[in-house]
């Protein structure tokens, strides 16, 4: 099918096909299975952090939270209540953080009705937000395009549920075309 995406003043179509949830996890998969699982100085740089600039001697108590739990977490099938509670993280990640576990994130946003919104919120946040586009530049301009591909897949796989909100989609396809395009570097 034809999926039209408007970014700016330009009109840009593309072939898209309707996929399920397995056919998106799949891509996912496959797209970033060669990142390498970054060490735990590599998880978050803490803004707090006077090592980053910040007035405390170490990470804030969320951020040692969050590393704390990924220290330990595989790259999927953590439990979706457990995630849900450090979805916060993924906006504090290292691009390096964020390549490796975003699968996880998809994962439970698409599997989970209860823990997956917060999960799927921090995705959606982070490719939508026009306060976030240095972040955006650091994390999605470090993707290539098959990574790039599977986040297409994801949101327009999002797009086909009705509790999704298609303007919120839209942004963050906009988004994904502009890294898409070189736009975006």
């Amino acid at each position: 099918m034809w999926r039209r995406y408007r970014d700016g003043f330009r009109l840009i179509v593309v072939w898209s096909h309707v996929h399920t949830s397995s056919h998106v996890l799949a891509a996912v998969s496959s797209a970033f299975s060669g990142v390498l699982r970054p060490g735990p100085e590599d998880i978050i740089h803490c803004e707090y952090d006077r090592a980053w600039g910040g007035p405390l001697e170490g990470p804030c108590r969320e951020c040692t939270e969050v590393v704390e739990f990924f220290r330990k977490a595989a790259r999927i099938g953590l439990p979706p209540s457990a995630l849900s509670d450090v979805a916060h993280g993924l906006a504090s990640f290292t691009p390096k953080a964020f390549a490796f576990w975003l699968p996880a994130f998809i994962e439970v946003s698409l599997c989970s009705d209860q823990a997956g919104w917060r999960c799927r919120e921090s995705i959606d946040f982070r490719l939508r937000s026009l306060e976030s586009e240095a972040w955006q530049k650091e994390h999605i301009g470090a993707l290539n395009s098959q990574q790039l591909g599977s986040l297409r897949m994801y949101f327009e796989y999002l797009r086909e549920d009705p509790g999704e909100d298609p303007e919120l989609i839209d942004e963050a396809l906009s988004t994904l075309t502009k890294w898409e395009c070189g736009g975006g570097k």
